[in-house]
């Protein structure tokens, strides 16, 4: 299986253990991917999967694990895309709305 379908595997498979009510395992198998991402050298996967950490934080009333996450990301697309791709835009929304909420 090629490194990225495995990754996505890896998320879907933490997103899906948050949905299912179980934030705790679902940000242990982030991490795994995270930790994967980071080997294989691919920044969107990292900063995808941070937004997803972010998302999980942010529903735990952990802002400031989500801010820190949500500001990688950011970064990681930013460098990688620019500032004008959809994924970067959609990460931006997420961030300010933590942030007015805060």
């Amino acid at each position: 299986m090629c490194a990225c379908k495995a990754i996505g595997e890896i998320i879907r498979s933490g997103m899906n253990a948050f949905n299912d009510g179980n934030p705790a395992e679902g940000l242990s198998r982030l991490n795994e991917a995270l930790r994967e991402a980071e080997m294989r050298g691919s920044p969107i996967h990292q900063a995808k999967i941070r937004a997803n950490m972010a998302l999980i934080h942010t529903t735990r009333g952990e802002h400031g694990e989500a801010v820190r996450h949500y500001e990688r990301a950011l970064f990681q697309i930013e460098q990688r895309v620019g500032a004008e791709n959809p994924l970067y835009l959609r990460v931006r929304h997420a961030f300010d709305t933590l942030r007015a909420a805060s």
